[in-house]
């Protein structure tokens, strides 16, 4: 029997997630081939501990709830675990996972397109059935839509013209931190000594995250700058993109700042079928006290 996408139900750190367009889920070991002098290869041993990637692409049809903020304005998810799962069969089926840390979190839009999200999701955990809660928990923001007029790139250095598409993805690097087992040699002896310790008993985020920021600008009043002298004068920006509610044109469903970014590329395209623009692209580098 086969599932339609009409059943299925993505929950994610206890939100059922909107505008879901499809999701993969994979899980592996590594193996590594063992060599002993004089015999050569005698066997395959495994690499490394088992990981599993998650991968979520959506539309943006309401606020992020996996854009939560701390009282500081620091993303909740950098330092924290999620799990989630995907149910199908009158939510009688699922495969989700624990201990998942977002790894990349990117957004990218055109003038007249709905912003399309990509969430990367590294697993530590346990990946497949009955793994993780079947029911969520907590209330998704309501449904809320852009439209073609609900962009708007700021730069703090110059005015910007209009916008015809951008990119924002944020990568964070995570180092799990492994541990042997508990127990005393009577333990081990008496067949008592905890040996399930087979996930991390700690993950931290490797500071700095990257942040990247790519806008395309149609050339008005916006003069080329010299490249070479501005790119090696390695000057930062803050870059704010914004993108508001078609309905309600002074709310915004969700923003993304990026503070301190340098420019570090330029480009210019012009043909005969479309106006002259520019692309601008902009990398930065948070850390956890900015």
């Amino acid at each position: 029997m086969s599932y339609s996408n009409y059943e299925q139900k993505v929950i994610v750190n206890g939100y059922q997630l909107l505008g879901v367009q499809s999701v993969d889920g994979n899980y592996g070991i590594s193996e590594k081939p063992v060599r002993v002098a004089g015999v050569g290869f005698i066997d395959a041993t495994i690499d490394s501990p088992l990981k599993g990637n998650f991968s979520i692409a959506r539309k943006m049809v309401s606020a992020d709830p996996l854009l939560e903020t701390n009282s500081f304005g620091q993303y909740i998810l950098d330092e924290r675990e999620i799990e989630g799962v995907i149910l199908y069969d009158n939510n009688t089926k699922g495969f989700g996972f624990t201990k998942g840390r977002i790894s990349r979190y990117s957004v990218n839009c055109s003038v007249g397109e709905i912003p399309d999200i990509q969430v990367d999701i590294t697993v530590y955990g346990s990946l497949g059935k009955d793994v993780a809660a079947s029911t969520a928990t907590k209330t998704h923001p309501p449904i809320r839509y852009p439209d073609q007029s609900s962009m708007r790139v700021t730069v703090s250095d110059f005015t910007i013209d209009a916008i015809s598409d951008f990119s924002y993805s944020r990568a964070i690097n995570t180092q799990p931190i492994y541990a042997l087992p508990k127990g005393s040699v009577d333990d081990w002896n008496a067949g008592t000594a905890d040996t399930k310790n087979l996930d991390p008993i700690q993950i931290d985020t490797q500071y700095p995250i990257e942040t990247d920021i790519n806008f395309t600008i149609i050339a008005d009043d916006y003069e080329i700058r010299e490249i070479k002298d501005r790119i090696q004068a390695a000057p930062k920006s803050d870059v704010s993109i914004e993108i508001f509610d078609a309905q309600s044109p002074t709310d915004i469903i969700n923003s993304f700042v990026g503070k301190n970014v340098r420019l570090i590329s330029e480009s210019v395209n012009s043909s005969t079928e479309q106006e002259m623009s520019i692309s601008l692209t902009y990398k930065g580098y948070e850390t956890l006290h900015n």
